[in-house]
């Protein structure tokens, strides 16, 4: 029954939370790379790099954490000249060259390239080098093109093939591959043109899964109600029937057990129980917490899967 406690988990976050601020999005993500260099750049100046780049792309709202590994942004990095000034303490001067390519790595298609010299100083050869690559902010005009080059570019590529995903989906779901096929659709960004028909195929597929689980919850909280009808054992009910989605195929036959409970116990002043018996009416945070639920489903299969792999169907 894991999926619908990711549904509990939401509902009550999202529920606590106004549910008028919250909306449902989803970043482009860019992994970043290790640098390819034919100088020699030690492990810490690699590391940096990374962090710059992922700080760069958060900036201008794209994530840099991925579990699809579609995008990769790849760093080239090459000292030109270094010159060591004679001062207490020394002054170490290099002068660089920095490339960024934004790559399809399922396809290996370059979606944009940016290259600029810069000049780096420091007490030592690797502060110089951090320095260097401390100026790659988006702050930088050419550098932010790139950036908004690769985002549309990207953009772009996802609205021609956003409804090929969504129908593999569906066609993974059909065979009871739901976690895998909500792994899919949330590849698709929030700037895609397809991506309310993503969110939509996501809360069905999600769906599809509470519908499975819904008699096994119901019957458990009957024979927890059976076994005492004073409310002691109430947190349990709750959380049986609130991982329910009153729109499961089921939930009928819910509402009739929640009548039940509450005609033959003093509910009124518990506040998670109100809150079960009123969540129909508050659609939007239902629809909120459904999404949430049916992403952490598919980060979960791809963390259990150490390079899933997109094969779109044509």
């Amino acid at each position: 029954m894991r999926y619908l406690n990711l549904f509990i988990l939401f509902w009550g976050i999202i529920t606590v939370v106004n549910a008028q601020e919250l909306s449902p999005s989803n970043q482009i993500a860019i992994a970043t790379d290790d640098i390819y260099s034919t100088s020699n750049i030690p492990s810490s100046i690699n590391s940096q790099m990374h962090q710059q780049l992922s700080a760069l792309l958060s900036s201008v709202g794209i994530g840099s954490e991925s579990y699809y590994n579609r995008f990769i942004i790849r760093p080239t990095y090459e000292i030109a000249s270094k010159e060591v000034i004679e001062s207490s303490p020394p002054k170490f001067v290099i002068d660089v060259s920095i490339g960024l390519s934004v790559v399809n790595t399922f396809s290996n298609k370059v979606f944009a390239t940016y290259l600029a010299d810069f000049k780096g100083i420091g007490n030592s050869e690797g502060r110089a080098m951090a320095a260097s690559i401390r100026q790659l902010r988006k702050e930088n005009a050419q550098l932010s093109r790139f950036i908004n080059d690769a985002r549309k570019k990207i953009i772009d590529y996802y609205d021609s093939i956003a409804d090929r995903i969504i129908k593999q989906a569906y066609t993974l779901a059909s065979m009871n591959q739901e976690e895998e096929a909500l792994f899919q659709l949330n590849e698709i960004p929030e700037e895609s043109k397809s991506y309310s028909k993503a969110l939509e195929a996501m809360v069905a597929i999600f769906q599809q899964m509470s519908d499975r689980e819904c008699s096994e919850r119901l019957l458990q909280a009957r024979a927890l109600w059976a076994a005492s009808k004073h409310g002691s054992n109430l947190g349990e009910i709750v959380e049986l029937i609130g991982g329910i989605s009153p729109k499961a195929s089921c939930y009928n036959d819910v509402k009739a057990f929640i009548k039940e409970v509450g005609r033959k116990t003093d509910l009124i002043e518990n506040r998670e129980w109100q809150l079960l018996v009123n969540r129909e009416k508050n659609q939007h945070a239902l629809y909120m917490a459904q999404i949430e639920a049916a992403r952490a489903v598919g980060i979960a299969f791809a963390k259990r899967n150490t390079q899933p792999q997109i094969n779109i169907i044509r």
